[in-house]
Parts: C-alpha cells; structure tokens; sequence
C-alpha cells in the first residue's frame, strides 16, 4: 500500500466515524421519544442511557446466549442462529457498500472535484445506507420476536432488566 493510500484510508476511516458519531447524536433524541425498557435496545438498564433500536444485532446473540435458561429447543436456536447470520452477512456487505461510498468520495475530495451535488449525493447514499443498516437490523429483531413463545420472550426481556443490557450477570 502506498503512502497516498495510506492516507485516504486514514482519511476515509476518520470520516466514516465522524459520519456516525454525528448519526447517533441526532437519533438519540428520537430514541429518547420512542424507547420502551421492555424491548430489545431500547434502553440501557444500567447506565439508564438510550440506545438505539436496530444499532446492532446483540438483542440475538443474547437470546443465543441464553437459549437454555430461556427454554429454547433445539429448532427455536437454528432459526435463531441462522437469522442472526443473515443479519451479520447483510451488515457486513454494508459496512463493504460504505467504505466503497468513502473512498469514492475521499478521492473525488483529493482530486479538487467536490461540489455541492456530490457532498448532497454523498450524505444521501451514506444515510440511505444507515437506513439499511437499522432496517436490517430491526427486521432479524423482529423475526427472532416470532420464533420465541410469550414466556421466552418475557424471560429474556427479565433478563434485559435484571442485567442490564450485557446480561452478563
């Protein structure tokens, strides 16, 4: 790798964090309005700060992690299991989709070649793509919600609120 790419992947990388750190600033007050402490993500128990519904896919791999204490069968955890690998492979051919959206733009930024068209077109395309990073996720949420019975569910939303969102307790 040469130096010049050297320095557009820093570059890259220090935009796509700035990119989601200013995401998450602005979600959090619609977070704030629409978070339920009994749903998946919808709260952080302990610290008692929102997060955000759909930011990752822990809500699954909790409920894998819990399987047997929350009564699931040997089906109910190969759903879950291959729900939660559709969810990892689309999040990661997004994360692939924004890194290629980055450098594309970095480049053009490098070039001189940046307008106002391209910065529009740039926040569209990565917002658009945020949109489907949550979509993606809150979709396998949802599917794991109709794989387990009301007492499955009920147990793993005891364990949201008696650990917290780790449930490492």
């Amino acid at each position: 790798m040469t130096k010049e790419n050297r320095s557009i992947n820093r570059a890259c990388k220090a935009l796509f964090f700035a990119f989601l750190a200013s995401s998450l600033l602005l979600a959090a007050p619609i977070a704030n309005a629409t978070s339920d402490e009994y749903s998946p993500g919808g709260g952080d128990h302990e610290s008692h700060k929102p997060s955000i519904p759909g930011e990752s896919a822990k809500h699954i791999k909790k409920v894998l992690k819990h399987a047997v204490g929350i009564g699931l069968d040997d089906s109910q955890q190969k759903r879950v299991g291959d729900i939660y690998i559709k969810a990892k492979a689309e999040e990661a051919a997004i994360s692939a989709e924004i890194e290629v959206t980055i450098s594309n733009y970095m480049s053009l930024y490098k070039q001189g070649k940046v307008t106002e068209i391209a910065i529009k077109d740039y926040a569209q395309k990565m917002g658009d793509l945020r949109g489907r990073f949550l979509l993606n996720n809150l979709i396998a949420m949802n599917d794991v919600k109709k794989v387990l019975t009301k007492k499955q569910r009920n147990k793993i939303h005891v364990i949201y609120k008696t650990h917290g969102k780790g449930g490492k307790k």
